[in-house]
């Protein structure tokens, strides 16, 4: 398997997000930020439904080693994809938030019906307002040990 094909895993998430974030001098060009090529664009597009930056360029019709050097080299791609990447996030955090309720309101009805109190349900209400609850309290998951 070629980087390209690397699958989409927290931990690979977690480096590529190395490579996202903006770096040190990325906004100290003068004037206004420079805009994005049509197949820049379609690569950002295809970077948030992707799962490796190979099946992105595929999608996008753009070369991998391209999207690579977008990724490290391009300031404005990367403070772009770092942008898209945190409102994809805000915005599944919002969902979640959403989905915290019918969730509580599903374990409120499970706890007082035991035909309704299976297991999957219960797990799958757990998941739901443990991560509404990290996202709504980012600091506390950090001061956890």
């Amino acid at each position: 398997m070629s980087p390209e094909d690397t699958p989409t895993t927290p931990e690979n998430l977690a480096k590529s997000c190395q490579i996202l974030a903006p770096q040190p001098g990325d906004n100290q060009s003068p004037g206004p930020p420079k805009l994005l090529t049509n197949r820049q664009n379609r690569a950002l597009k295809a970077l948030l439904t992707a799962k490796s930056v190979a099946e992105a360029a595929r999608k996008a019709s753009v070369g991998a080693r391209s999207l690579h050097r977008w990724m490290r080299e391009d300031p404005e791609f990367r403070r772009q994809l770092h942008e898209t990447h945190r409102d994809s996030v805000s915005y599944a955090a919002h969902c979640l938030q959403q989905a915290s309720v019918e969730a509580a309101n599903n374990l409120a009805r499970m706890v007082d019906d035991p035909d309704h109190a299976t297991m999957p349900r219960i797990a799958a209400a757990r998941t739901i307002l443990e991560f509404a609850f990290r996202f709504a309290n980012p600091q506390e998951q950090d001061e956890r040990p």
